[in-house]
């Protein structure tokens, strides 16, 4: 039987537009939570949102890592504060050694995190979110890794509260999710959820340079003006 292939959204800038009627607009402004983006296309998201909030925001940086002999298989993610979170299920069923998930982990930290921070962020550490509501955004989740490592991530950081802004998630992820965030604000809850991409008509893809433009405005006055180390 084919997939039948279900376009939700033409591009991210709608599927930010259509998030805004279910977003609390009014409590994120008065609250001045701050917006996280997980990828550099969820950023597409976030300036269209910010035209209405004028929050900051900020991009977190996180690495997946993949199996042996297998570059398409995500058992693990690292963030950029080097919190990791592994695919248990599939690490034991492939029967593949913590020793590898975690050497790979801190080798995607040092080779790939650093260097997108030095040159996206021109070195400087992620905002302070500390004792702030944070909004997590992004185009769609497959797995619920990254949102689980940023999660762990920003807690660390200490954020006080987290809520999710995904136009379409998965309803195995979606339930999982409940229990420890404070909100998830979505359009589709689906059964037999496919990739965020496939719910795209196009995805608008941003350069390296228009990423760090859009970095140089993410903060109004309270970042973290700590510089991070490359290796």
């Amino acid at each position: 039987m084919a997939l039948k292939n279900i376009k939700y959204f033409d591009n991210q800038i709608e599927s930010a537009l259509m998030l805004q009627d279910v977003l609390p607009i009014t409590t994120i402004k008065k609250e001045g939570w701050v917006l996280v983006g997980l990828s550099n296309n969820s950023l597409v998201m976030i300036e269209k949102l910010n035209k209405l909030l004028n929050c900051n925001y900020d991009r977190l940086f996180i690495e997946p890592v993949y199996a042996p002999n297998n570059n398409e298989c995500e058992i693990a993610m690292i963030s950029e504060t080097d919190e990791i979170v592994m695919h248990e299920r599939l690490i034991e069923s492939f029967e593949i050694k913590k020793d590898y998930v975690y050497g790979e982990a801190h080798r995607k930290h040092e080779d790939d995190i650093l260097r997108e921070i030095y040159k996206m962020r021109k070195g400087e550490s992620f905002i302070n979110v500390k004792d702030q509501h944070v909004l997590l955004i992004d185009l769609g989740n497959e797995t619920g890794l990254s949102i689980l490592t940023s999660i762990k991530s920003l807690f660390k950081l200490g954020a006080s509260n987290i809520s999710i802004a995904l136009p379409v998630i998965a309803k195995d992820i979606y339930d999982e999710l409940l229990s420890i965030v404070d909100d998830i604000y979505t359009l589709h809850i689906l059964d037999n959820y496919i990739s965020a991409y496939f719910y795209y008509k196009d995805v608008i893809d941003l350069s390296n340079e228009e990423v760090e433009k859009i970095l140089e405005k993410r903060n109004h006055g309270d970042a973290t003006k700590v510089r991070v180390q490359q290796k």
